[in-house]
């Protein structure tokens, strides 16, 4: 008997954490292209949501765990909000 069998999957390569850690530090990559909207973990239901939109302007979206001042604050933030990298 004979299986076929089709596997997807996703290699980063060796070292290219390393080298996109620097691009970003370095301004060379900006992530707020990428980002449309930062989520609060109360809000995954939202961020799935947004994510399967086809109208969204950016491609990613992201979920933000940190205080509780900070999950409110990216609850309210419009799709358009600067993202900050720490």
């Amino acid at each position: 008997m004979i299986k076929d069998v089709t596997l997807h999957g996703v290699l980063s390569g060796v070292g290219h954490w390393d080298r996109l850690v620097k691009f970003v530090e370095s301004g060379a990559v900006d992530l707020d292209a990428l980002v449309g909207r930062v989520f609060p973990p109360v809000s995954l239901d939202a961020a799935f949501t947004r994510l399967a939109a086809r109208d969204r302007r950016r491609p990613k979206v992201m979920v933000r765990v940190g205080t509780d001042r900070e999950s409110a604050a990216a609850a309210k933030a419009p799709e358009t909000a600067r993202m900050s990298v720490r």
